[in-house]
């Protein structure tokens, strides 16, 4: 039997009301981590197994989708900028002008590299790092001097850490975050409201138009805002 047409219209109003309603529900606390220390990043390998980096060194580990955390402090760091985790072993985490790695889940941390002053002509700063294959990976930061950012920095590695290489961008702008879509497409964000965008694996970027000149982004890039 077919649906009367005001009962159908009504009904397609009241489905409409309800969608929209728990769209608009906002975020809640369900869970808490323990400490309170300021919590930069977080990286979740599925839907159980997660990490949260912090200021003082801290890290925190769950197995259970947040709902428990385990936590550890990280000697000689102060304030963790990143936390990457490609599979349940193998991590990295930046923290001032450190790169730091495991591999065995987070228990234990070595450093990979500290970058010297001396090599930039300032003071290195790692925001956030991404891998596109186990030994393909970047890094995103700044050069600074006084507090005052001087220059980007964009680093790469093909060999999963053990050496970075240092890539020329169109921007002297402090870069905060980066993402990728694949092997090819990436995006990275920062200050002044920049955004750089390259479809060739990172052989090249281009500074990519937005209406937000003079605010800083520091957010997963949208791979539906550019054209692909």
């Amino acid at each position: 039997m077919a649906m009367p047409a005001k009962l159908s219209a009504t009904a397609g109003l009241a489905i409409l009301v309800a969608t929209v309603a728990i769209a608009q529900q906002p975020w809640v606390s369900e869970r808490t981590s323990g400490t309170a220390q300021d919590l930069n990043t977080v990286s979740f390998v599925d839907s159980r197994t997660g990490w949260v980096g912090g200021d003082g060194g801290t890290v925190l580990r769950t197995e259970d989708g947040g709902g428990s955390w385990s936590a550890q402090r990280l000697n000689g760091v102060q304030t963790i900028n990143d936390i990457y985790f490609a599979n349940r072993r193998e991590g990295y985490l930046l923290a001032g002008n450190q790169i730091l790695a495991t591999s065995d889940s987070g228990r234990t941390w070595q450093v990979l590299i500290r970058m010297a002053g001396t090599e930039y002509g300032g003071e290195p700063e790692l925001n956030s790092i991404h891998f596109t294959t186990r030994k393909k990976g970047w890094i995103v930061g700044s050069i600074s001097r006084d507090e005052r950012v001087l220059e980007s920095l964009v680093l790469r590695t093909e060999d999963g850490g053990a050496s970075w290489q240092r890539i020329g961008v169109p921007t002297r702008a402090e870069l905060l975050h980066l993402d990728w879509l694949g092997e090819r497409k990436g995006w990275i964000v920062g200050g002044a409201g920049v955004v750089l965008y390259t479809n060739d694996g990172g052989l090249t970027w281009s500074v990519h138009p937005t209406s937000a000149d003079a605010r800083d982004f520091n957010r997963n890039a949208d791979p539906n805002s550019v054209d692909r």
